[in-house]
């Protein structure tokens, strides 16, 4: 944790999602590196063998109005599409630079779309739940890696 609090600033321990849950251990320093590069985030799971996903995924969201009922408001959703896209283009960049300087033909990551927004996940599309428990086991542990290496990529930046 002595990254974040003395490097980043961010006392993400206190910090909750939309859903009220904390960051999990796990996946706290992507989260940290991400909102210091300037992308706001609004959920994520460093991925579980016994519930959700078996690899870890972060989600940007870009700032809401603060007007109600916003998303009724065609220019202002339009305001917030807009800086989704700006997020995205800058994200695959960051992605882009990643995979070059590794030398990976593939990307190892994608991102899947929310309602404005988009979530950052491994780009691999095999169906975990055919996998059995040795094999998820697997699969977690290197999408974590991967998530790990591209996180410290991103500390450079």
């Amino acid at each position: 944790m002595e990254i974040i609090n003395n490097n980043y600033n961010i006392d993400l321990e206190k910090v909750t999602d939309k859903l009220g849950e904390p960051i999990d251990k796990g996946i706290i320093e992507g989260v940290a590196v991400l909102n210091k590069l300037g992308f706001p985030t609004s959920q994520s799971c460093e991925g579980h063998l016994d519930r959700g996903y078996p690899f870890p995924w972060i989600e940007i969201y870009p700032h809401e109005p603060e007007e109600e009922n916003w998303k009724e408001n065609s220019a202002l959703r339009e305001k917030v599409i807009q800086e989704e896209n700006k997020y995205k283009n800058k994200f695959q960049e960051l992605i882009d630079s990643y995979n070059k300087e590794k030398g990976f033909s593939q990307s190892k990551f994608k991102f899947v779309d929310i309602e404005y927004g988009f979530r950052f996940q491994t780009s691999d599309n095999r169906d975990t739940n055919e996998m059995n428990i040795k094999e998820k086991e697997k699969f977690l542990k290197q999408t974590r890696n991967n998530l790990s290496d591209f996180i410290e990529f991103l500390k450079n930046k």
